[in-house]
């Protein structure tokens, strides 16, 4: 689960992972109740790890809302990873699939997993791959992109240029498309494809999530 929660004095992530724990800090007793009951096991707030009411004496001084809240679980075969990033103020989520149960437990799947997050956190797509990304964004910026063509073009040659215009634009906002940021040379879609050549099976990214603390929600 990844949660944007904002008091009066900061705006912090609690992360739900996998193993049914949570971290980060800003949530009052209320809100621990609904993370508890989510499926938190325990929530570690700085160094300090509480397992339900035992948080509440931290809380209860604290007024905060939980602006928005996500939860990812693992389907079929892989793993699900979290990643908060600059200080609590982004936080993703990942989830990554593979054919083979036994794939998710060696160290290279484990370290493609940890290298994607990081790459969520600091590149910042907003799809994993290009048929995700919404067609209305699609449409916009092909608008964009024939108003800089050259007037007096044939359609079919203004259509061409628009189209490698937008593989520029995809390459930055979509995961897959992406430029790895430890090795510039290599897109994600090269990684995964290395990553799975490696470790004989069919590694995918199937889902992410990425929240910034103040960024508009819904945006």
């Amino acid at each position: 689960m990844l949660g944007d929660l904002r008091d009066e004095f900061s705006a912090d992530f609690v992360v739900v992972n996998g193993e049914n724990a949570a971290g980060g800090i800003g949530i009052t007793a209320k809100h621990a109740d609904e993370l508890f009951a989510a499926g938190a096991d325990v929530i570690t707030l700085g160094n300090h790890t509480y397992r339900h009411r035992d948080v509440w004496p931290y809380l209860e001084q604290r007024r905060d809302i939980i602006r928005r809240h996500a939860r990812v679980e693992v389907t079929g075969h892989g793993a699900v990873a979290a990643y908060i990033h600059t200080g609590g103020k982004v936080g993703v989520l990942v989830e990554v699939g593979a054919k083979k149960d036994e794939t998710t437990t060696t160290e290279a799947f484990k370290q493609l997993v940890r290298d994607i997050t990081l790459q969520i956190a600091a590149a910042n797509p907003i799809s994993v791959d290009r048929t995700a990304v919404p067609a209305a964004v699609v449409e916009r910026e092909r608008e964009v992109c024939r108003g800089q063509v050259p007037p007096g073009k044939p359609a079919n040659i203004v259509e061409k240029i628009v189209d490698g215009k937008m593989d520029k634009f995809y390459s930055g906002v979509c995961l897959v498309d992406q430029a790895f940021i430890k090795n510039p040379d290599q897109t994600i879609s090269q990684l995964v494809a290395e990553k799975s050549k490696e470790l004989g099976d069919n590694l995918v990214i199937r889902r992410f999530l990425r929240y910034s603390v103040g960024e508009q929600v819904g945006a």
